[in-house]
């Protein structure tokens, strides 16, 4: 008798973890610019939520989402943001457009920073 219970809560805890692990999906892709080029640190989240990832320096991402999610963005310096739909895919690959402001927002011109006087060593 204990022989059968102790193996129907094997089954029982054996489902348990497949039915958790069919709950999230792996979404990978690759993020590029208009020229086709690979983009490097592209921050990949799920729209309000916590989990996310960056491409690697071939502008390819990947990470496990709970597969309940909806929509994925794309961020970085000198991009426009991008969302886009997931629909059950789980590769999607992204063309980030360049953001026309970014290149007059990094060129202003910066205040120097005071320079300190220089003390004389105490004696």
């Amino acid at each position: 008798m204990k022989k059968i219970i102790g193996f129907v809560l094997f089954l029982t805890m054996g489902c348990m973890v497949c039915f958790a692990a069919s709950q999230t999906i792996t979404i990978t892709g690759k993020v590029t610019d208009p020229d086709g080029n690979t983009i490097e640190k592209v921050s990949v989240t799920l729209k309000n939520e916590v989990y996310g990832t960056a491409t690697d320096r071939a502008g390819c991402y990947a990470f496990i989402a709970p597969a309940e999610s909806k929509i994925l963005v794309f961020s970085a310096k000198g991009y426009l943001p991008k969302e886009e739909v997931i629909g059950g895919r789980t590769v999607i690959n992204m063309q980030l457009e360049r953001d026309p402001n970014a290149a007059t927002q990094s060129s202003k011109a910066k205040k120097p920073d005071k320079q300190r006087k220089s003390r004389k060593p105490r004696r």
